[in-house]
């Protein structure tokens, strides 16, 4: 019995005993987009971390599809040396896979960047999250075996039929060796949230304010707000109006005071008013008042003056006894330059 416990140790200590491998922790990381707009883009890049080298990678990403839309996938140009391929078809899911024979994947890597289109329409928060991403990685390690140096003595006993007391004491010795070692490299989950918020306009101003058979002064500028409006006793007041942006809210209170004031809303709570002044007049004629206005619009500062008769073109005329006093004043003036330079001559002579 003591011999069979003794083989039996023998045996257990002839198993290999392995060395741990190389550092095996590997992690996906994602960068970019952490918060966004509803229609908008988000731009998310996938780094790969490992602390072993390793020439191949494998494995998919996962969205939600009712909220993004895959726009754009580049792959990094750091995987120049690379057999790198992404697929995007299957709406939610992005798969990729590739290897190298002269590059490895170590430390902090950016595999490839995606740009994904947000087009949920309400506000909320999503997630994109990793699946099943692996690497097979080759590596030597040296191992130790025992081997039992007289095992043929201990043979020759068994088959001589002698009993176990007679065999002889088995003598160890550790023996090491390097082998070849393939493993496989699963990343850790990992995940990247956005935050998608629902963008609202801050427009609350109108772009038109117009009264049905009335003037309003100023001119509508959407900036001023107060104006004043003029309109016949007996004529109904109807206050028509365009906003800038469809979604605000425009809410017309009652005349108090001659008063009637208007509020505009944005989207974003935003508020702006406007206050109409309402003077009424008997028999008020709303047209004849635009027509008086158009005719105050002439240029006083550079009146044109017509002539009496506009069918004939206006002419410098002369008459005739101012023609006859310039030609004498003419004539003197010539005979006066004559005789002057005669006798400027002659004293030159003399």
């Amino acid at each position: 019995m003591r011999k069979f416990l003794s083989l039996l140790i023998i045996f257990l200590m002839l198993l290999p005993l392995n060395i741990k491998a190389a550092n095996t922790n590997a992690t996906i990381a994602f960068s970019g987009t952490t918060e966004t707009y509803c229609g908008e883009l988000a731009i998310i890049e996938v780094h790969s971390i490992t602390q072993s080298a390793v020439d191949n990678i494998s494995g998919s990403i996962n969205y939600d599809k009712s909220v993004l839309a895959v726009f754009k996938v580049e792959v990094s140009d750091n995987l120049g040396n690379w057999n790198f391929k992404v697929d995007s078809s299957t709406p939610g899911v992005i798969k990729f896979y590739g290897n190298s024979s002269n590059d490895t994947l170590l430390q902090d890597r950016t595999l490839f960047k995606v740009t994904f289109i947000v087009h949920s329409q309400l506000a909320t928060s999503t997630a994109i999250s990793t699946n099943s991403i692996s690497s097979n990685i080759k590596t030597t390690e040296e191992v130790t075996e025992q081997i039992v140096t007289n095992q043929d003595e201990i043979d020759k006993a068994k088959e001589d039929g002698k009993p176990e007391e007679e065999w002889p004491e088995p003598i160890i010795e550790e023996v090491k060796k390097t082998v070849d070692k393939e493993e496989t490299i699963n990343y850790e989950y990992a995940s990247h949230n956005i935050s998608i918020s629902k963008r609202v306009s801050s427009d609350c101003f109108l772009k038109e304010i117009t009264i049905d058979n009335a003037t309003i002064s100023p001119v509508f500028n959407k900036l001023t707000n107060a104006y004043k409006v003029t309109i016949d006793k007996k004529a109904e007041l109807k206050i028509n109006y365009i906003a800038e942006d469809p979604k605000a809210t425009v809410v017309i209170q009652d005349e108090i005071n001659n008063q009637i004031v208007i509020t505009v809303t944005a989207e974003n709570g935003s508020n702006n008013t406007y206050v109409l002044t309402i003077i009424r007049q008997t028999n008020y004629d709303s047209n004849a008042d635009k027509n008086d206005s158009e005719n105050n619009n002439t240029d006083i500062d550079n009146p044109i003056i017509q002539p009496d008769n506009p069918q004939e073109p206006v002419q410098n005329k002369i008459d005739t006894p101012t023609l006859i006093v310039l030609i004498g004043l003419s004539t003197v003036a010539l005979i006066g330059i004559s005789i002057g330079s005669i006798l400027i001559y002659k004293g030159s002579r003399q």
